[in-house]
């Protein structure tokens, strides 16, 4: 499922769409676009393209970047919008409601999309969004139930 999905992204982009997510650059869009029909699974798309340029960390990421449409000329110094808490101890917990009680945060502390998603600016809603479109797309093709797995209904770990 991912490297259809992929493929999709890769085959419809050019080859400058790819060099402009954050992770491009340096001519990968061609490496890419020349090895996409060659590979067999996602993993086997990554090893054709890694190079000592290219590393596998930063090819997955500019493959997620890509599938998301995420483009780097959109963010350019654009600074974090928002803490997003996924998983913390009962230590962490009362330290986060202190710290939001206190309202002694430069950022918004994201424990509840759905309950926080309006405090966000507008920069902190795109992020957002692209953040659960994200999580939305990996739990489609990992075959896990987007309802009941949709960040907006999991909240953080608590350990």
């Amino acid at each position: 499922k991912w490297l259809n999905i992929l493929k999709y992204s890769v085959l419809t982009s050019s080859s400058e769409k790819i060099d402009r997510c954050p992770s491009g650059g340096e001519g990968i869009g061609n490496r890419m676009k020349a090895a996409i029909a060659d590979a067999s699974s996602w993993d086997d798309f990554i090893q054709i393209v890694k190079s000592k340029r290219y590393t596998y960390t930063r090819i997955s990421r500019l493959c997620m970047q890509l599938i998301l449409d995420i483009d780097r000329l959109r963010f350019t110094g654009s600074i974090p919008a928002y803490i997003r808490i996924l998983g913390l101890s009962e230590r962490g917990r009362e330290m986060i409601a202190e710290v939001k009680k206190k309202k002694k945060n430069r950022l918004p502390i994201i424990t509840n999309i759905n309950r926080e998603y309006e405090a966000l600016g507008n920069t902190g809603r795109l992020l957002m969004d692209l953040d659960v479109r994200g999580a939305d797309i990996y739990n489609l093709i990992t075959g896990r139930d987007i309802k009941f797995n949709s960040d907006h209904r999991v909240t953080p770990v608590i350990r």
